[in-house]
């Protein structure tokens, strides 16, 4: 009997872990995982916005992101992402200190959206959720969250 129990439990969390990858990313799941994984992450977004800039009409708003995306500086999209990430981890643990905080915790798109903000694009962070919705890591250095 035992063994069974374990066994459905088996089945309805790998099917939670399944389901909630269509939630935003934590930015803590995020750090942990590889390079390679966080790469792809982003790049699946970066072109993600630039499939919806371009159906949406507006070609060159997309060139705009892969442009910024492409550039390895400072001033580059990667770095900006970073800042931005690092912003928004900031806040969280700002906000989690106190136990009345209601404001909902900043996650990885959140931080891509005030990245393209910054440059005069709007993409709600509805839609970059939508990217990288079915997205696993290649890399199996942690476990994706539950929630």
């Amino acid at each position: 009997m035992a063994m069974k129990l374990k066994a459905i439990l088996a089945v309805i969390l790998s099917g939670m872990l399944v389901t909630d990858m269509a939630s935003a990313m934590p930015i803590l799941y995020f750090a942990k995982m590889k390079n390679p994984d966080r790469a792809t992450y982003i790049d699946n977004m970066v072109e993600g916005v630039a499939k919806i800039l371009k159906d949406q009409g507006h070609p060159d708003q997309a060139q705009q992101v892969i442009d910024l995306f492409g550039n390895a500086t400072k001033d580059g999209g990667v770095n900006r992402f970073v800042m931005n990430l690092k912003e928004c981890d900031l806040t969280n643990r700002h906000n989690a200190i106190n136990p009345n905080n209601r404001k909902t915790v900043l996650q990885v798109e959140d931080a891509m959206a005030k990245t393209l903000k910054d440059i005069g694009i709007i993409v709600p962070v509805k839609e970059l959720l939508a990217i990288n919705e079915h997205f696993m890591p290649a890399a199996p250095k942690i476990q994706m969250p539950s929630q």
